[in-house]
């Protein structure tokens, strides 16, 4: 969730885990973000619909070997 249009961040803090960010604006109530890298990686392949394809590794990264991503 994007805090744009809320105004300022009041606080900002990590928990005691460090994958996890606490944020809070003066009209928005105390948000949680998890940050661990599978979860941020989870969330990223959902975004884009899965991963690349072996055909769009070799078009965008063609000196890289295939390897499954999502």
């Amino acid at each position: 969730m994007a805090f744009s249009g809320d105004g300022p961040l009041l606080a900002l803090a990590f928990g005691p885990d460090g994958d996890t960010l606490y944020a809070s604006a003066a009209h928005r109530p105390l948000q949680r973000y998890d940050l661990a890298p599978a979860r941020l990686a989870e969330r990223g392949c959902a975004r884009a619909g899965g991963g690349l394809t072996e055909q769009e590794r070799r078009t965008y990264l063609p000196d890289l070997p295939y390897r499954e991503t999502c």
